[in-house]
This record gives structure tokens, C-alpha cells and sequence, in this order.
């Protein structure tokens, strides 16, 4: 029956991309060549091995900037948890018990519930966000209109979240400062050959005279991170570490006021943080996605890695979103707008 069904799923595959193909085809002249072209790069270099998740970051402002960074690094997906139970935990009274915030913060907050409110009202039909939401008003000009190619899919809660993404094969890494979190630039990202270790490890190899694999590969995960094994090392370390090429992860940033929620802490299979040299003890929201991705590009961790249905239907989704009278072309050639879109869905 497994087997039954996978070949079912194939065949569902091809008759969706040649469906899409024939979209495409159709639009294609319609689209500039200095445009076909950006956008033939761009869905070459997306990748789905990272993903972005947030969860009630409240300032229209840094998800839009957040959203820019993620376009121009190559991330597809991004994940809105919008918990507004959250934020109204946070009650004055435990905010001022607590040394780190103060009343600048409590206005922060209940700005910030104002936003979700905002947020919640919107419907959305298709997972994907628009620059006519709330989401993206106050924002737009930060964002430069990226939110239209990359993927936004929104959670009510934490476990939703973590669900969906788990179902797809994501650990979680949480950004926080811990005494059990990694420094993130100590984490060395690559492929699981032991034949393509950074330079800082070639020594190793280098010093073994025969070409014993068995013994190379132990070598290999004796600097190997596993998922569940992460948080079981001291940060206080001063050794890099691999981490598989295979393994999928999600990289969660908090609020902008209070972090992650302990909710998602306890959920976490990893803690991260950026090392910082100064006074501040954070940076912001934005700042630290565009920092941990410009890391992740650096390495060579963020190449194009999706499957040619994802290209397909992206690739169509953005021929689509390129033009604003798509739906009269496509009636015109005798395609049904309502099907594509029905197409469209599959994206997530």
C-alpha cells in the first residue's frame, strides 16, 4: 500500500508540474527577460533546509525587515506564531518585579497586543501574506515588497507550530541566552562527508597516514552534533562543531520585549545565541535573523535545495504575482485562474 501510494503521489506530482508548466508557458511572454531572469535565480538559490520562525515579534516594522532578509538570503518559508494570550500573561504587575523591564517596556507590550489584534482580524485565505494585511502596514517600505515572494504561514500557537514543522522533519533551534545555549558562530555547518570538513579540520586527516575510512568517519563525529545531543555540551567550550548538511532546522527568535515564551523553550531541541562584546545584552529582532543568515551564507549552509515541485509551483506562483492582470491572460488562453490557485495551496 506504501508503495502503492507513492507512486500515486509521482504521478500526482508530474501531472501537477506539467500543469503548472503549461501556466508558465503561457505567461512567460508577458514577464520582461530582465525579470524572467531574477526570478529563474532567485527560485535556483531558495532552500527550505532553514526556516525562520517568530513568535509575537508585535512591530509590523522588523517582521517586514525580517522578511527582506529572508528573500535576499534564499529562505522560502517563514512561520508567524500570533499568541496574543501570550502577551496579556505578561501582566504589569509580573513586569515590574522583574529587574529587566521596566514601564517603557509595559507600553512596548500592550502596543504590541494592538498589532496582533490587528493581525488576527485578517483573514487569510491561502497561508500567504499580502502588503494589504496588518501584518505588513507601517512596514511596507522596509519590507520592499518582499513579503510577495516569500512564503508566510501563520500558527495560532506554539504547538501548532512546532506540529507542523516537526511533521516536516525540523529541529528547533531557540535563540536564547543560556548558560546551556550554543554560540552560534561556533557551530560549523556542512555537508555530513567527512571528505568536505572545514580547513580549520584538515590537520586531522591530514595526520592519519593510511586511508583507514572507519577511522576517519569516527574522527568526523567525534566534532558531530546530533539534534539530541546539542544542549548537553557547555557552551564555555571553545571548539567549533558540525552539524549535519541533512539536518532541517527552524530558527526561532522571540518577542521583542520578553523572548520566547517558555512554551516554546521547553519544546526546543536546541538553544542558540550571538555573541555580543558590548554593554547591550540584546540585539534586535532583525538585526539577529540578518546576522544568523548572513552566518548561515557565509558557510555556504543556505544553497538552493528545493525539489522541482517546489520550484514548479513557487515559480509559478511568482509568474503569477509578477503580472497584475495574470487571471485575464489565463482566461484568455482557456486556463481557469480558480484551478491554479487551487494548485497554489500545495505550497507550504
Amino acid at each position: 500500500m506504501d508503495k502503492l501510494n507513492h507512486l500515486l503521489k509521482i504521478y500526482s506530482n508530474g501531472h501537477v508540474i506539467e500543469y503548472l508548466t503549461k501556466v508558465r508557458h503561457t505567461l512567460r511572454p508577458f514577464i520582461g527577460d530582465k525579470r524572467y531572469s531574477k526570478l529563474d535565480s532567485a527560485i535556483r538559490h531558495r532552500t527550505s533546509r532553514f526556516t525562520i520562525v517568530l513568535e509575537n515579534v508585535g512591530n509590523p516594522g522588523n517582521i517586514s525587515a525580517i522578511t527582506r532578509s529572508c528573500d535576499a538570503m534564499g529562505i522560502h518559508n517563514i512561520h508567524l506564531i500570533e499568541n496574543r494570550s501570550f502577551l496579556q500573561d505578561f501582566t504589569a504587575s509580573q513586569a515590574l518585579t522583574n529587574d529587566n523591564v521596566n514601564s517603557r517596556a509595559i507600553n512596548s507590550l500592550t502596543r504590541q497586543q494592538h498589532y496582533i489584534d490587528q493581525q488576527q482580524q485578517q483573514q487569510i485565505q491561502d497561508n500567504n501574506s499580502s502588503s494589504d494585511s496588518p501584518l505588513y502596514k507601517g512596514g511596507y517600505a522596509v519590507s520592499m515588497g518582499s513579503e510577495k515572494w516569500v512564503n508566510v504561514v501563520k500558527h495560532t500557537n506554539v504547538s501548532s507550530c512546532v506540529d507542523h514543522l516537526k511533521e516536516k522533519g525540523y529541529s528547533i533551534w531557540t535563540s536564547d541566552l543560556t548558560e546551556r545555549a550554543f554560540q552560534f558562530d561556533k557551530l560549523v555547518f556542512q555537508s555530513n562527508n567527512y571528505n568536505q570538513l572545514p580547513n580549520q579540520f584538515k590537520s586531522i586527516f591530514n595526520s592519519i597516514n593510511n586511508n583507514d575510512a572507519n577511522l576517519s568517519e569516527s574522527i568526523y563525529n567525534k566534532y558531530l552534533i546530533e539534534s539530541n545531543s546539542i544542549n548537553s555540551n557547555s557552551n564555555s567550550s571553545n571548539d567549533d562543531y558540525i552539524v549535519r548538511e541533512q539536518e532541517k532546522i527552524a530558527l526561532v527568535f522571540g518577542n521583542e520585549v520578553v523572548g520566547v515564551s517558555n512554551e516554546l523553550k521547553e519544546k526546543s531541541d536546541q538553544t542558540f545565541f550571538l555573541p555580543m562584546s558590548g554593554m547591550v545584552q540584546s540585539f534586535n529582532v532583525s538585526v539577529s535573523v540578518a546576522m544568523t543568515l548572513a552566518y548561515l551564507k557565509a558557510q555556504g549552509a543556505l544553497n538552493g535545495n528545493l525539489s522541482e515541485f517546489e520550484k514548479n509551483l513557487i515559480f509559478t506562483k511568482w509568474h503569477i504575482d509578477s503580472l497584475g492582470d495574470s487571471d485575464l491572460i489565463l482566461k484568455r488562453y482557456n486556463i481557469d485562474p480558480d484551478q491554479v490557485q487551487d494548485y497554489l495551496k500545495l505550497i507550504n
